[in-house]
């Protein structure tokens, strides 16, 4: 099941095996991947102790007002997918 949040512009899924932290890490992808179709990026970078990066005609650039990553932070996000 899945519910979009048009207000944050982002789908969030719902299945029995995924708990809170995994529902708002994919929430979190989601908006990720919204905000790089939206600045034209072709990748998104997750790197321990910086922000989001998107690449940006070939450039990194922070996403704008995103905190740094942990390492524990990356690996939910990753496996949030």
């Amino acid at each position: 099941m899945s519910v979009f949040l048009p207000a944050r512009g982002v789908v969030v899924y719902f299945d029995h095996m995924a708990g809170p932290m995994t529902i708002k890490a994919r929430a979190v992808m989601e908006k990720l991947f919204v905000i790089a179709v939206e600045r034209g990026a072709s990748d998104v970078h997750l790197v321990v102790g910086k922000p989001p990066l998107l690449r940006i005609d070939g450039l990194l650039m922070p996403v704008e007002g995103a905190k740094t990553v942990t390492a524990e932070g990356v690996e939910e996000l990753v496996f949030s997918l």
